[in-house]
């Protein structure tokens, strides 16, 4: 699951980024895909993520709350990291 989720994460960051940026983006639908050149927000990505998490687990029937207990002493460390890049 953590790896859709980081990928949710990225999608997330970069779609937040295309959604306030739009009208960088209107008219050249290629340039969304360009994520080397810039453009993710980082608040973004934990949405994407939590989003998904909370989609994935709702579809299997898993418990919720047990599942962010065991990611909760993950989630600072990962969001300092981001903040340093």
């Amino acid at each position: 699951m953590m790896f859709y989720v980081l990928l949710a994460g990225l999608a997330g960051g970069r779609l937040l980024h295309v959604f306030q940026n739009s009208e960088d983006f209107s008219g050249q639908p290629v340039k969304i895909l360009k994520i080397w050149d810039g453009g993710l927000v980082w608040y973004g990505g934990p949405l994407g993520g939590v989003l998904f998490a909370w989609w994935w687990l709702a579809k299997r029937k898993k418990n919720l709350w047990s599942v962010t207990d065991s990611i909760a002493l993950a989630a600072p460390l990962g969001h300092a990291i981001g903040r340093l890049g």
